[in-house]
């Protein structure tokens, strides 16, 4: 046998050898990039969920201030009794009114106050856990001609981590009317919607 056929035969014979394991190397690279790209897949996923959830609670929210300026809107005496709609405060109300509306007919400042106590609750039976606070436009400053009133839903912020670029995303989302003993300030933790409704 020739030693130029003797050669070539040993170099088809290593080259062959050289590649046994390649293509499971191969496979398995191919394998670990499907992985990462799974995992990528579901992030997003995650994301959009927890955004998702947070558009739905920001349209329930508005559902509900909604149902606060038809509740105002249907009081007949309801630039008179205004203020009875404001309270600047974010606590659930703790006894419910003596008197009925529902049932018998009421003064107008006692439907005020049966309608605000109603809609309160209503807020925070939510299983999002809402909260509520209605205040008056801090841009109108005479008592006898206000118009406007500051409704303010809060709920609890979706986010898949606590991390602090979590608290850096929502930041810009606060909201703080006013000053000193009269501010109001989102609660910490929350997403909070503000709108102005007038009677």
């Amino acid at each position: 046998m020739p030693a130029r056929e003797h050669d070539m035969r040993n170099k088809k014979y290593f080259s062959i050898k050289d590649q046994r394991g390649v293509s499971l190397f191969e496979a398995l690279i191919a394998v670990l990039i499907l992985a990462f790209g799974i995992l990528g897949m579901l992030g997003m996923q995650l994301g959009i969920l927890a955004e998702t959830r947070n558009s739905t609670q920001r349209s329930q929210a508005i559902k509900i201030i909604g149902d606060l300026s038809e509740r105002i809107k249907s009081n007949p005496d309801r630039f008179r009794v205004i203020s009875n709609y404001a309270l600047n405060n974010w606590a659930v109300p703790g006894v419910i009114t003596a008197f009925d509306c529902d049932a018998a007919s009421c003064t107008s400042e006692q439907q005020a106050q049966w309608d605000l106590n109603a809609w309160r609750r209503s807020v925070n039976s939510y299983v999002n856990g809402f909260q509520a606070n209605t205040f008056f436009s801090f841009n109108e400053t005479d008592d006898g001609n206000r118009r406007q009133i500051g409704v303010m839903i809060a709920w609890r912020l979706n986010s898949r981590s606590n991390n602090a670029s979590d608290n850096n995303f929502s930041s810009p989302f606060s909201i703080s009317l006013g000053s000193g003993s009269n501010a109001i300030d989102c609660p910490e933790n929350m997403i909070c919607h503000l709108a102005y409704i007038q009677p």
